[in-house]
């Protein structure tokens, strides 16, 4: 009786090392061919096997090829006079030289993106003043951007996509051997990585990060913090060094990603939360997982400490809301996000919102409840499908740092939530997938081409509206007409009467600054715009007193500064211009013109040292190099070094000699007490 029943169970087990051999060789070819098959037959599944294997290696192209058709009209748009004129600018001054790294590298401000200065500086040197150069390098920046949204689905899938919750990865000892899940079956990581991939690509959402060259950072950021996150994933199938040049490299990809916008601080977070929710090591193996760790929150911690007390990017409008108020409007900012997740209509790039929403209010109770149903899933999906639970911590871990808890200037912005919407994409394939293999159980085959059918629909209705929402983003005039159309606000109204005066259409212009200022009173930019109005058409008095309101507003303000200065200086009070001067250039160094200004009034004031120091700043810019020399003419003529003076005189002379007569004049004149 014995042996009867040990026998079965030997040949049990050699069934089941049978069974776990065709498993394997099933992940490896997605096809297996019946034992009855003849042997032409094999060969025949066989090399289909192949076929489709190749093919499916290539499945990644279509995303990123999706992307970049997309985005293939853009190429002949205008810059739209919103932060990217200054910008690129600055990089034309003195493109990719070191003193223009150093400089980007070592500015201490509000904002610190060195590195999309530095990638604005490459396109100087690569296409000059050609702006489709510029443009193709955003596009390029977000295929690579799709592609490795791929290759991180992909591999979460592959790695996680066949637990049950009850298997305990292991992260370190056992990670060479982690079991891949079949390329088959409804969440094939190959489909659902390129689905969510094509979702990503077409979501109009995005739009604003691709198609505004000053919102390079978005897609620069994304680029690496996504590379970071996937080096990450890897880590643990590598062994020896190269487990550690992983890590290295994904170290360095994340110090990438936040030299190109400081929210990317939120990706210690992200790896937090994949091995608390997805690998869940044990706590023996804790504590060789958390030195992983330890470094991405060093950089995190003094980006937090720097913006907060240093830098002064905190110090907003929002920062003199309670806490328990910017709690209630992430409610209202939230509600707004899932909106256009869903249904990205209405897009705008300037959101009006108000700043102190009551707690009845309807969008903020929607916002709660929103809130209580995520919170609700991610619990559910603790237990019931762990992947879910982590799109659900990825959204609200890369959404917290713009949702206003922390004190920024601007509550909402299509760009804000690039990185985030991923989890949107991911878990929207993942539900049309599965509802649809649900709802068809008898017909499997039916219910297999539902979803991605679905799926497919979707990002052709998405495609639609982003080819139309880039057209939006052509030049200046079209893109605040529409922003003042559908999101009506003080800097909407602004915006469309710069473009305006841009066109020489001033009557137009005063009409949006006056618009702008019935919205805002205290606008700095309209008070600006509109003394800009008043001084041309030589209503000087009036000029004087909106550039003095726009300083009650802010004292600092330094275009209010430098237009007070050509107000004082038209007035004839020259010390007080000279104030104004000095105030505006203590503000911002790099302004050509107000460099030119200071000169004549130190020229003017007799302080020939201040007029040298002046006149050596603006010989840096070649357009204005006469002029330079002419002043340092006069600088060195006032000191006493006539023949260094004579110099720069024949210098300014051999360059342009009619410009530098006309300049001397002018100087002379100076230095007798009139123009």
């Amino acid at each position: 009786m014995m042996k009867s029943e040990t026998k079965p169970k030997k040949k049990q087990k050699k069934q089941t090392r049978g069974r776990l051999s065709v498993e394997e060789t099933a992940n490896r070819t997605s096809l297996q061919a019946p034992a009855s098959v003849g042997g032409a037959e094999k060969k025949a599944v066989s090399a289909s096997a192949v076929g489709v294997s190749r093919w499916r290696r290539f499945v990644w192209m279509l995303p990123v090829l999706l992307g970049f058709l997309l985005y293939s009209g853009i190429y002949g748009n205008q810059l739209v006079h919103w932060d990217d004129v200054s910008m690129i600018e600055w990089a034309q001054n003195d493109p990719l030289s070191l003193s223009y790294v150093w400089e980007v590298m070592t500015k201490i401000g509000r904002t610190y993106q060195p590195l999309r200065d530095i990638s604005y500086s490459i396109d100087v040197r690569l296409f000059g003043t050609d702006l489709w150069g510029y443009f193709l390098h955003n596009v390029l920046l977000y295929c690579l951007n799709i592609w490795l949204v791929y290759a991180i689905v992909r591999r979460l899938f592959q790695r996680f996509g066949s637990t049950q919750n009850a298997l305990r990865q292991g992260p370190l000892e056992n990670s060479s051997r982690d079991p891949l899940s079949p390329e088959g079956g409804v969440f094939a990581p190959r489909l659902v990585a390129a689905l969510t991939a094509c979702l990503f690509a077409a979501h109009p959402l995005h739009v604003e990060s691709v198609a505004w060259l000053a919102a390079r950072k978005e897609v620069l950021c994304g680029l690496f913090f996504f590379l970071s996150f996937w080096f990450f994933l890897r880590i643990d199938a590598w062994t020896g060094s190269k487990r550690y040049l992983g890590l290295g490299a994904s170290f360095v990809s994340y110090l990438l990603a936040s030299l190109s916008k400081p929210t990317a601080a939120s990706l210690p977070l992200v790896i937090l939360a994949t091995d608390l929710i997805l690998v869940r090591p044990s706590l023996e193996q804790w504590k060789k997982r958390i030195w992983i760790h330890i470094p991405f929150w060093v950089p995190a911690v003094g980006a937090a400490l720097y913006f907060s007390f240093i830098a002064g990017t905190t110090k907003t409008i929002l920062a003199d809301l309670p806490l328990l108020q910017r709690l209630i409007d992430v409610n209202v900012v939230l509600s707004h996000y899932l909106k256009t997740l869903v249904a990205p209509v209405g897009l705008s790039a300037r959101y009006a919102f108000d700043w102190s929403i009551p707690v009845t209010d309807p969008s903020v109770l929607i916002g709660a409840v929103f809130q209580l149903i995520l919170a609700a899933c991610f619990v559910l999906f603790l237990r019931r499908n762990r992947l879910v639970a982590f799109w659900i911590a990825w959204f609200y871990i890369n959404f917290l740092p713009t949702s206003g808890i922390i004190p920024i200037s601007i509550q909402a912005a299509d760009r804000y939530i690039f990185i985030s919407s991923l989890a949107f994409c991911c878990v929207v394939t993942m539900a049309a997938l599965k509802v649809s293999d649900k709802a068809f159980a008898r017909s499997k085959a039916v219910g297999r081409n539902v979803g991605p059918a679905f799926l497919v629909c979707v990002i052709a209705i998405f495609s639609v509206l982003s080819v139309r929402q880039s057209g939006i983003w052509r030049d200046d005039m079209t893109l605040w007409t529409h922003t003042a159309a559908v999101s009506p606000s003080d800097l909407s109204y602004y915006s469309l009467g710069e473009a305006y005066r841009r066109r020489n259409d001033l009557e137009q212009a005063k009409h949006y600054y006056q618009t702008s200022l019935n919205a805002n009173p205290r606008f700095l930019q309209a008070l600006n715009g509109l003394g800009n109005i008043m001084l041309l058409e030589k209503d000087i008095r009036k000029a004087e007193s909106l550039y003095l309101k726009a300083l009650e507003v802010d004292p600092e303000y330094r275009h209010a500064h430098r237009h007070l200065a050509i107000v004082y200086i038209t007035l004839r009070d020259f010390d007080r211009a000279l104030v104004h001067a000095e105030q505006a250039f203590r503000a911002y160094e790099h302004d050509s013109v107000l460099l030119d200004m200071l000169c004549l009034l130190y020229l003017r004031k007799g302080d020939s040292y201040k007029l040298r120091e002046m006149a050596t700043r603006l010989n840096a810019y070649e357009s204005d190099r006469v002029n330079a020399l002419i002043y340092l003419f006069r600088a060195y003529q006032g000191i006493g070094d006539t023949q260094g003076a004579m110099k720069f005189r024949s210098e300014a002379y051999e360059l342009d000699p009619e410009k530098a007569r006309k300049t001397e004049r002018i100087t002379a004149a100076a230095m007798k007490g009139y123009r």
